[in-house]
């Protein structure tokens, strides 16, 4: 999920329906799921992001925090990056 707005299109019984959503991140919390990348899945890329930003290689936005955050200090570090390697090697 990618802070912004979209449409969605939903098909029921030959009807098109649509809904203008917006995610805003800023506004509520959301759970970690440590998706750095926004791209939908958490792979290997995602490690790499987070390890970047905990070495200040690289700098992250607030929505990238908080989808990184587990261990909810506010802030990504060198644990949350080892969650979101546990989860893409299956540890979690």
């Amino acid at each position: 999920v990618k802070e912004g707005t979209a449409n969605i299109l939903a098909t029921y019984n030959g009807k098109t329906y649509m809904k203008k959503i917006t995610v805003n991140f800023a506004e509520g919390s959301i759970e970690p799921t440590g998706d750095i990348t926004g791209d939908g899945v958490i792979t290997i890329s995602d490690v790499v992001a987070a390890n970047r930003a905990v070495l200040g290689k690289d700098s992250v936005t607030d929505a990238q925090v908080q989808i990184s955050d587990f261990n909810q200090n506010g802030y990504l570090d060198a644990t949350d990056a080892l969650t979101i390697m546990k989860i893409v090697v299956g540890l979690i």
